[in-house]
């Protein structure tokens, strides 16, 4: 399905001029200035949803043959975020930052390189919206 991306993706990581922390660190900065509404949802621990961010990605990129399978891992943690109200605008901001951050860490950042990754990540999120039609809203206790 996404084969012709596998490439790509993994050249692109290969021409990191930074660390995937670095990376990780450059997208939030940039989602929390584009959107600062977002902060309330990372106020607990930045660094682990950098990590967590990373590693989704990363499996994402390391199964491109299993991705029927990882669908429903991806449609699982969808649901998991839909519960705590993320939907498709904070994935557009994700995104967006996402393609940022690499775009200013890649060298020799190209067209190519952008759509692997507009690609890939628009198959997450929509993937991951889907999980989240399923959330039931966390009540907290008042």
């Amino acid at each position: 399905m996404f084969s012709k991306y596998e490439d790509r993706i993994m050249s692109t990581l290969g021409r990191l001029n930074c660390s995937s922390s670095e990376l990780m660190e450059r997208l939030y900065d940039d989602l929390f200035e584009a959107a600062p509404d977002m902060r309330s949802y990372y106020q607990s621990d930045t660094p682990l949803h950098c990590q967590k961010l990373l590693d989704m990605v990363l499996l994402v990129v390391n199964s491109f043959d299993e991705l029927p399978e990882l669908a429903k891992q991806l449609e699982e943690m969808g649901r998991e975020q839909g519960e705590f109200g993320a939907g498709k605008a904070h994935y557009d901001a994700i995104g967006r930052s996402l393609i940022l951050a690499l775009s200013e860490s890649v060298a020799g950042w190209n067209a190519q390189d952008k759509q692997a990754w507009t690609t890939i990540y628009n198959y997450i999120s929509n993937t991951m919206l889907e999980g989240a039609t399923r959330a039931e809203p966390v009540r907290f206790l008042a």
